[in-house]
């Protein structure tokens, strides 16, 4: 089978993914979440950008975290667990998720591959549904700005949600464990990259934020050829891929009509 359009447009979501993944190595408790997340919501950020859309902040922790802003109840049970909680939390991924595991390389691979299998799905079926015209409506006064509330976020984030639990995520996870697996030393050369330009983020603060993770994402592209190995792998599942947009397509169907009023017929060889 000629995987050839499928593997278009794949490689900037493999690229954004990887990175993702690669977070999970960074030997520092808490500093692997913050930089996962930053590089999920530029990547929301870009596949929304590829159809001329912005979101407000609500709308694109939603897209990129599946994360809902919080409520004064969410809110008073975070200070609780703050107190009483975190405390062992934080020894716990000191002491076992990080130490432990960075001595266990298997063990912080499991996690790359399990972040980069989610980041990819997800990525992957936002930029579907927005190409299928799903997140076309907004409720913007300015119809030039075209950005997304939460309430036009959360059809889609839900229709992605439930696609992401319905699927058998082995096609994606073997092959990004194949390629992980056999980098040893090109992984741990990217995360030490990842992790300097995460440092020099730290200390520049929100304003170079976009053009350090351009450069993080450049570094761990000239990385060893896992870009390029994870695109032809995961191309390759085009059947899988297929299934992935007719099932999400599907669930969008169900959706209020005001959010799958615009969308076009789903494109055969889109990847």
């Amino acid at each position: 089978m000629d995987d050839t359009p499928h593997r278009d447009g794949l490689r900037d979501l493999v690229s954004h993914s990887l990175t993702a993944g690669l977070c999970a190595l960074i030997p520092v408790p808490f500093a692997d979440d913050w930089a996962r997340d930053l590089v999920r919501r530029r990547m929301a950020r870009q596949v929304l950008a590829e159809r001329g859309l912005g979101a407000d902040a609500a709308a694109l922790d939603l897209l990129a975290l599946g994360k809902e802003p919080p409520t004064a109840r969410s809110v008073a049970r975070g200070c609780v667990q703050t107190v009483i909680v975190w405390p062992f939390r934080f020894l716990y991924k000191l002491l076992i998720k990080k130490l432990l595991r960075k001595l266990i390389f298997l063990l912080a691979v499991k996690d790359a591959v399990d972040t980069f299998s989610r980041t990819f799905h997800e990525g992957y079926l936002l930029r579907h549904a927005a190409r299928l015209g799903s997140l076309d409506r907004t409720t913007s006064d300015d119809a030039s700005a075209q950005r997304l509330s939460l309430a036009s976020a959360r059809p889609v984030r839900s229709a992605m949600d439930a696609v992401i639990d319905s699927v058998d995520p082995r096609p994606v996870e073997s092959t990004a464990r194949l390629v992980l697996r056999s980098s040893r030393g090109v992984l741990r050369g990217a995360v030490r990259s990842l992790h300097r330009g995460l440092r020099a983020l730290g200390r520049s603060g929100r304003r170079d934020e976009e053009r350090v993770l351009r450069e993080i994402e450049r570094d761990v592209e000239a990385t060893g050829g896992m870009v390029d190995r994870l695109v032809a792998g995961l191309a390759s599942n085009a059947g899988y891929l297929d299934a992935l947009r007719r099932m999400l397509a599907s669930r969008l169907a169900g959706t209020p009509p005001a959010v799958q009023q615009s969308a076009p017929a789903a494109d055969a060889t889109e990847a």
